[in-house]
């Protein structure tokens, strides 16, 4: 239950960073924490890839954020077509 907590915090951070570099795409927070979450899936996915040590409460986010900014530049590309 608790992973699950974490998980959802971690994401509402990251998605809230991402949505604030990333300009171009207006969503409501619950998406902002949806695409936190699976960027932090995105980004552990490809931290492992690079074998970047993604370790602690810092390391988790800065995965969450890149992963997210990943998807974010995605969706805006989507968007503008």
């Amino acid at each position: 239950m608790t992973d699950i907590i974490v998980r959802l915090v971690v994401g509402a951070i990251a998605g809230v960073l991402a949505d604030f570099l990333i300009k171009g795409i207006e969503v409501n927070f619950l998406f902002k924490v949806i695409i936190g979450v699976i960027g932090g899936y995105i980004g552990g996915w490809l931290f492992s890839l690079l074998n970047v040590s993604s370790s602690g409460w810092i390391g988790n986010v800065l995965a969450s954020l890149v992963g997210a900014l990943i998807l974010l530049i995605v969706l805006r590309a989507f968007k503008h077509k």
